[in-house]
């Protein structure tokens, strides 16, 4: 049996998630600090890391660090906060726990690529709707491709990942209220947006990273983090 023939086509036909060679350039793409840390911070994280057990996995659900993840990002009361390794790690779990038989993925596009390929990888109807020409975001025709498809899960990157673009807020708010699902802002970018997190001033839930362990928090209702009142976060 060759690879060909065991391995899904949709997933053959797919490519890899390209990096491009960083070389010689001011690197600004993957949400790195670009400085190293100060030698006394290498001292004191070498030093409390000796006292940690690294044979043993990390507690299951740090209540410690997500309480002191929400006070420093003023998450809401009602709202939980689901940790994972990375926002890619956020986006697959949200894919997943959403991909029922014939459910939608939607996304204005071009965008972050990983949307997309979690479809592939989920068997989610993957729905990309064109941005303009100019890159802007054309609300009108994304709600209205929204209501004939009624997707399950909508991803909006905020800034938008590769273009930049900062979509207008009333257009955001717009396709949070139409929705027939749940609606992710990804605000892995946020430090370019030059406004407060979704979450402080608006209470709605994000996909954040932060570093330098790339981890990434996504705060969200209780609700949906925690079904049933099962304790749902991840680490």
């Amino acid at each position: 049996m060759t690879p060909e023939k065991l391995l899904r086509p949709e997933v053959l036909a797919m490519s890899a998630y390209p990096v491009a060679d960083a070389a010689g350039m001011v690197k600004l793409d993957a949400m790195e600090n670009p400085y190293p840390l100060p030698e006394h911070l290498q001292r004191e994280l070498a030093e409390r890391l000796s006292r940690l057990a690294l044979n043993r996995y990390p507690e299951p659900n740090p209540r410690v660090l997500r309480e002191l993840i929400m006070r420093k990002m003023r998450v809401p009361a009602g709202m939980e906060l689901l940790l994972g390794n990375g926002s890619d790690d956020l986006i697959q779990i949200l894919t997943l726990a959403l991909a029922r038989p014939g459910a939608a993925l939607m996304y204005p596009s071009p965008t972050f690529v990983m949307y997309s390929m979690n479809a592939v990888f989920s068997r989610m109807r993957a729905v990309p709707v064109a941005l303009r020409e100019d890159f802007s975001f054309d609300a009108d025709a994304f709600i209205a491709r929204m209501r004939e498809e009624q997707p399950a899960l909508v991803f909006l990157a905020y800034p938008n990942n590769p273009t930049g673009v900062l979509y207008p807020e009333a257009d955001v708010l717009r396709v949070i209220e139409a929705a027939p699902g749940l609606v992710v802002l990804d605000e892995a970018y946020h430090v370019f947006a030059a406004r407060p997190s979704w979450t402080i001033c608006r209470g709605i839930a994000t996909c954040s990273c932060c570093g330098p362990c790339r981890s990434s928090g996504s705060p969200a209702s209780a609700s949906v983090i925690s079904p049933g009142g099962r304790n749902g976060s991840a680490s």
